[in-house]
This record gives C-alpha cells, structure tokens and sequence, in this order.
C-alpha cells in the first residue's frame, strides 16, 4: 500500500542530519548524532564523524550486529556518562560488560569489571566459603580434582591482588590442600598460583618438562646425596599455561622411605617461583625458591603495571607457624611480556580444596 511505501523509505536529509537509528541485531533505536560525537574514541564516534565510509542501510538505520537485548543498556550510558545506574544483578553487569567491551566504552567497562570466576575446569567454586569467620570483600572457597583450575577476573587489570589459602583460618576444615598433600607427598606438584594471559586455555592437558633437583635447601632441609635424589622426580608435570606466564608453584616433599603405609608426615614444603614455564631455573636461582619445615599454608601476589619501571609480581609465600618468604619479579628485567592482559588463575596438582580473596593477606 502506499501507506506501507512511505514506510520504507529513508527519512528527510534534514532528520537524518540530527537523528540516527540504529538496528540492532533486527530491533531499531533511535539517538541523536550529538549524543553519538559524544563518545569519539568509542566504537560510535567514528559513524557520525564524517571521516569513515558507513554503509547505512535502504531505510537510513546502521546495522549492528549484536544482541538488542542489553542495547538500552548501552544507549542510556550514551546519553547519561557516569550519571547512568549500573544493574543491580552481577549476572546482568557481566552480560553488559561484554558489549561495553564491543563498543569501546572504556570508562564503564571499568565500572562494571569485578573481581569474579570468569572460567574453570574441574573446579567447583562457591562464594563467600564458611572457612571465613567474617567476610571479605570478595572471597570464595574452591574444591577440585588433579588437573582442576580457575581463571580470574579482577577489578583493576593493571593493579590487582589476590591471596589463596590452604588452611582455613580455624585449622578445622580437614580437607584443604595442606592436608590433603600430606596425605600424598610425592615431591609433584601440588598447588599452582599466578598470572597468566586472560584468553588462556585451562584445558590443555599437562605436559612433562626437567626438574633438576633443587641446589640448596636452607636448614632444616631433607637429608643430602642419593637417598633425596633417587625420590625426587626427574620430569614434572605441569598445565602449559606456566610457559605464559608466572606461577608460585608449591609441593609436599619426602625425601626419607616410611615402612608404615598410613604415615602422612613429610619433610617438609617446597615453593618455587617458575617464569615461563622454566623449573630448572626456578629449582637452581636461590631468589626463586625457598624450602620450609612446614607446610605452606598460603600464597599472596600483588601484580601492578609501572610505565617507567615495567610490571611486577611480589609474591609472599607463608607457612604455619608462622614464616613469610618474599619474591619480587620484575617482567622486564626477567624478559617476559609486559603488555599481555594477564589475570590470576590457579590450578591443582592434587586433589583440594581453598580459598581464595582479592586481597594480599599478612604481608607485614
């Protein structure tokens, strides 16, 4: 009909000068071109600056080719900036997050990062663990199998902290890692905590690198010559995402035969600093690795991007009685890359559980 014809076509020259409609994965908004110059260094800038070709459609709309459902979302951002009420629900903020991502919205892409689980595999993650007698601002327990991992997201990717514990704080769950390596001390590893690229694969199975016996082990340490080194593991295995990144990698040692099956002592915890994915310079570097008589309770990093000194890791590694070793890696100075959008994660060489906060814990 006529009436439908006039429908379909494009809209005068002088509306289409202030007024733009965006289709958007088939659903229609319409905005104006002030409220799109806004946003210049955005994905929206460029279609109402005059500098780029964009191919609108018969109709007059732009065709974008994302979901409409979080698009009002996004179009409120537009006209609001920081005046505009982020969701209520964390499910919602993180679907937003995304397509705040896609557009080029920077400023609320910082508003609606949060510390989170953003992938695992054969982990179970639950938040606010009963371990914690009073909450934390983020925290959650996590229980896997071997091979399990979890892959972090963080408020501030350029300045995040995280500490993950294996012995709750009342030393009554039974079940946490330090327990559980005890049981199974076989100098493997057993827990894996650091950085790694955010798009890393946790599913890639391990695979088998060198693992040279340590060079020193500061008194007390396990006793000297073939007795240590017919029990220690000429290869280890590990997930290949240590060759992207920089780990804190502990394991239960036992270095002395036991003729009771059912005796669970070990000599003691071994803790190495690994930087792409390298144990034999992990296990030779003394500023890499410290052996402790007890074992390691809990794992603290502090990773902050510094322009003029280049990113750094501080690492502090506690056991329970209690002593405190310190690491400080600087990504410059040991080669490695310094733009790559790295995000804690951590994996189990065993089966255990712990818990784990977006805080850096007992550093003093």
């Amino acid at each position: 009909s006529a009436k439908d014809s006039a429908q379909e076509q494009p809209p005068p020259k002088r509306q289409r000068r202030c007024r733009v409609v965006l289709n958007v994965g088939g659903e229609k908004f319409e905005t104006s071109r002030d409220t799109l110059r806004s946003w210049p260094s955005s994905f929206f800038g460029p279609l109402v600056s005059g500098r780029h070709h964009v191919e609108w459609e018969d109709d007059g709309s732009l065709f974008i080719d994302r979901s409409p459902e979080f698009f009002p979302f996004i179009l409120e951002y537009l006209r609001n900036g920081n005046k505009f009420v982020l969701p209520s629900k964390d499910e919602l903020r993180d679907a937003l997050l995304l397509e705040a991502e896609y557009y080029g919205l920077d400023a609320l892409v910082s508003r609606l990062r949060r510390c989170r689980l953003a992938d695992s595999h054969l982990m179970a993650f639950a938040m606010e663990s009963s371990y914690l007698p009073e909450p934390q601002p983020w925290s959650g327990h996590m229980a896997g199998s071997r091979y399990a991992a979890c892959l972090f997201d963080v408020r501030n990717p350029d300045d995040f902290e995280m500490t993950v514990s294996g012995r709750s704080r009342d030393g009554k769950s039974g079940d946490d890692w330090c327990d559980l390596m005890l049981r199974s001390s076989s100098n493997d590893v057993g827990v894996i905590v650091g950085i790694a690229p955010m798009d890393i694969n946790l599913r890639e199975a391990w695979v088998l690198g060198s693992n040279p016996l340590p060079s020193h082990f500061p008194s007390p340490g396990p006793p000297a010559g073939s007795e240590a080194a017919s029990l220690w593991p000429q290869q280890i295995e590990y997930p290949p995402a240590l060759e992207q990144g920089i780990f804190c990698v502990v394991r239960s040692c036992l270095f002395k035969r036991s003729e009771d099956a059912d005796h669970y002592d070990c000599d003691g915890s071994f803790a190495q600093m690994v930087l792409a994915g390298d144990f034999q310079k992990a296990n030779r570097e003394e500023s890499k690795n410290c052996w402790s008589g007890r074992m390691i309770t809990s794992i603290s990093f502090h990773f902050r991007r510094d322009a003029f000194n280049g990113p750094t890791v501080e690492f502090c590694v506690k056991n329970d009685d209690p002593e405190a070793w310190r690491f400080t890696i600087n990504l410059r100075t040991e080669g490695l890359s310094e733009s790559m959008p790295y995000r804690p994660v951590v994996f189990f060489g065993k089966r255990a559980h712990a818990v784990v906060e977006d805080i850096m814990l007992d550093t003093a």
